[in-house]
C-alpha cells in the first residue's frame, strides 16, 4: 500500500484510538553527548521534543551503547568500544523512555559486565527492556507494555558481532528469521500487538545508505505475515523508507535520534548522505486492540549543540519530501533491487578516492592497513579469542543476574 507521507501522517483505517505509541531510532549517548550532558544538565539532550514524546502512553528507543563504568572492553571487535557514563540514565528517564531495545553491535562492547549494569539501570528506572540477557531464552524474552488495557509485546534483535547470547551465557538475541518468526507467533496470542526492533547488520547494506535490500526487507515482510503490527530497523545512520504491507508497518532505517554528530566518523559520511546524518524523525502509531490505525511522522535533528529538536518549516517540508521520495522506491522490487550499494571494484575504488580527498592519503594509507591486518588477524587468531571470550562468559554467567540487580 503506497502512502502519501508529504503531509507527515497517514490515516489507515477508521476507529476510536485507544493507545498511541512513540519510536525512535538509536540513543548514542557517549562522547560529546555525555560531555554536553555534564555541561548542561541531564535534560539538555530531549528537552526541545520531551512534550513530543510526552504525547504517547509508550515510548521506545533503541539502547545503542552500554551505561557502565566498567573497565572490560570486548577482546574481538575492531570497531571502538563504547561505553556511557552511568549518569546517562538520567536523561534517558527525563525524556519518559518506557521500554528500549538492548539488541546491538554496542551494547557488549563492555561484554557481560556493561550490558548487566546496563540492565540494573534500566530496571532501578523503571525502563524494560528486551534483546539482552544472561543466556539466548532471556535474551528472547520479551517487554511487555500495557496502556489503557493494550498489551503490547516488544522483541528485539541484531546481527552476530560476537556479541549473541548461548545457551549458558549471556548477550543479545540473533537476527534469525527462524527464531525470530517463532517469537512472533508465540507472542502473538499473549498481546495485542508485537512490536519488533531489528538491527540490521550486512543486509543494512551500509551505515550510511538510505535503502535497505531486498532481502531485509523480504525479512521484514515475513515478520509482519506471521503476526507482527510493526517492525522498525535501527543501525543505519541515515533515514530509510517507510513502507506500509500487510495492514503493518515497516520503518527501514529510523537513523540516529541522538549522537555525537560532530565524531570523525559521522563525518567521514559522503555526500549525499553526509547531509542526513543529523536528521531523522519520531514515529507515532496510533493504535486500538487489533489494528494500527494511523501513523505520523515528526522530522527531529540533531544540533549542533548535540541536542536533538523537531525541524519545522522548510526544513520539515524537504525531510518529508525526501522520505516520500525514498519510500516510494520500496514498493519496486526492481528498482530496489538496482539501489543496492555496489560491491564491485570499480565502485570500491571511487569510495577509497572520495576518502582519499576528505582525509588525506596518510589517513586511507592507515586505514587499509589496519583492514588488511584485520582481515588476516580474522583468519588466523581471532577464533582462538572468540572460544576463550565464550568460556570466560561461562564462568562468569552465574554473576550476571546479580550484577544485574535480577537476584
Amino acid at each position: 500500500m503506497v502512502v502519501d507521507l508529504t503531509a507527515g501522517g497517514h490515516e489507515l483505517a477508521d476507529g476510536a484510538v485507544k493507545a498511541k505509541l512513540a519510536v525512535v531510532g538509536d540513543l548514542m549517548l557517549g562522547a560529546g553527548v555525555a560531555q554536553a550532558m555534564s555541561e548542561h544538565g541531564a535534560g539538555h539532550t530531549f528537552r526541545q521534543v520531551k512534550g513530543l514524546l510526552g504525547e504517547a502512553d509508550i515510548r521506545f528507543a533503541n539502547l545503542e551503547w552500554p551505561l557502565t563504568a566498567t573497565g572490560r572492553r570486548h577482546p574481538v571487535i575492531r570497531h571502538r568500544a563504547r561505553c556511557v557514563p552511568m549518569r546517562a540514565i538520567e536523561a534517558v528517564t527525563d525524556a519518559g523512555f518506557t521500554v528500549v531495545s538492548v539488541a546491538n553491535n554496542h551494547i557488549f562492547d563492555c561484554i557481560d559486565e556493561g550490558l548487566a549494569d546496563t540492565i540494573r539501570l534500566l530496571r532501578e528506572h523503571g525502563i524494560a527492556w528486551t534483546g539482552g540477557g544472561a543466556s539466548l531464552a532471556a535474551a528472547r524474552t520479551p517487554a511487555i507494555q500495557e496502556s489503557h488495557g493494550i498489551r503490547f509485546g516488544f522483541q528485539a534483535y541484531t546481527f552476530q558481532l560476537h556479541q549473541i547470547a548461548g545457551v549458558d551465557f549471556p548477550g543479545c538475541a540473533p537476527s534469525d528469521p527462524k527464531l525470530m518468526l517463532e517469537d512472533v507467533r508465540r507472542l502473538k496470542d499473549q498481546v495485542d500487538h508485537v512490536i519488533v526492533s531489528l538491527h540490521t547488520g550486512p543486509d543494512a547494506g551500509e551505515e550510511f545508505f538510505f535503502y535497505p535490500t531486498v532481502r531485509r526487507q523480504r525479512t521484514c515482510r515475513m515478520l509482519i505475515d506471521e503476526g507482527a503490527t510493526a517492525v522498525f530497523c535501527h543501525h543505519c545512520h541515515v533515514p530509510q523508507g517507510i513502507e506500509i504491507y500487510g495492514g503493518g508497518l515497516i520503518a527501514h532505517g529510523l537513523g540516529s535520534f541522538i549522537t555525537d554528530i560532530h565524531d570523525w566518523y559521522f563525518q567521514s559520511a559522503q555526500p549525499p548522505f553526509i547531509d542526513y546524518i543529523d536528521r531523522t524523525m519520531l514515529l507515532r502509531l496510533d493504535l486500538d486492540s487489533t489494528r494500527l490505525l494511523s501513523f505520523s511522522v515528526h522530522p527531529t535533528r540533531v544540533g549542533e549543540d548535540l541536542a536533538v529538536r523537531p525541524l519545522e518549516g522548510d526544513e520539515r517540508v524537504a525531510f518529508l519530501r525526501f522520505l516520500q521520495d525514498i519510500s516510494a522506491l520500496l514498493y519496486d522490487p526492481a528498482a530496489l533491487a538496482r539501489q543496492t550499494p555496489s560491491r564491485a571494484l570499480s565502485a570500491k575504488l571511487a569510495r577509497l578516492l572520495r576518502k582519499a580527498r576528505k582525509n588525506g592519503i596518510r589517513s586511507l594509507a592507515g586505514e587499509l592497513l589496519r583492514d588488511t591486518l584485520g582481515r588476516l588477524d580474522g583468519l588466523f587468531l581471532e577464533p582462538g579469542r572468540v572460544r576463550a571470550l565464550e568460556q570466560q562468559l561461562r564462568s562468569r554467567a552465574s554473576d550476571f543476574d546479580e550484577r544485574a540487580g535480577l537476584r
